[in-house]
């Protein structure tokens, strides 16, 4: 009886957290991106993007489309620069310029 019973109860407390973690997914996740952070985004407001190159599309393995743009350069190395999850894409410009 013993067993049963804590049987019960640990299923009880299983579906009572699985209820509570839906309705905080539910309710608390904001229905749009939060805006940008001024600390990260105003330091490029006066730069020159006029020469950016074009976004370009790569689709990897699992279909994700994954944005990438290309400097051409005489060089015989290669740079792969990432953005962090806090920035843009094209706030690496002044650096694949260079």
């Amino acid at each position: 009886m013993r067993v049963l019973m804590m049987i019960l109860l640990l299923g009880a407390t299983a579906v009572a957290v699985l209820a509570l973690t839906v309705l905080g997914l539910v309710f608390l996740i904001p229905d749009r991106a939060p805006p940008p952070m001024t600390s990260i985004v105003s330091p490029f407001k006066s730069l020159d993007f006029s020469d950016l190159p074009p976004q370009q599309r790569f689709q990897a393995r699992d279909d994700t489309r994954l944005a990438f743009r290309v400097y051409p350069s005489t060089a015989r190395r290669v740079l792969i620069a990432v953005h962090g999850s806090s920035s843009r894409g094209q706030d690496l410009h002044p650096l694949a310029r260079r």
